[in-house]
């Protein structure tokens, strides 16, 4: 290796190795409920709460 490795202090190369679980966890190995897979139409409907929750409140400090 001719390339200079200043984050070790002997210069020696470090061999990384990928290591792979025998089985992946499944969202049934972890408590509560799975997370819901997020669909265009639920960004929709969290945009559009958002933005009612705005209005409200700026026409609630106009009122003041």
């Amino acid at each position: 290796m001719d390339k200079e490795l200043p984050w070790l202090a002997d210069n020696a190369q470090v061999e990384l190795k990928y290591k792979k679980g025998k089985t992946p966890l499944s969202h049934r190995s972890w408590p509560g409920e799975p997370v819901p897979v997020i669909t265009e139409s639920l960004i929709q409907t969290l945009g559009d709460e958002l933005l009612q929750k705005a209005e409200k409140k700026k026409k609630h400090c106009l009122a003041l």
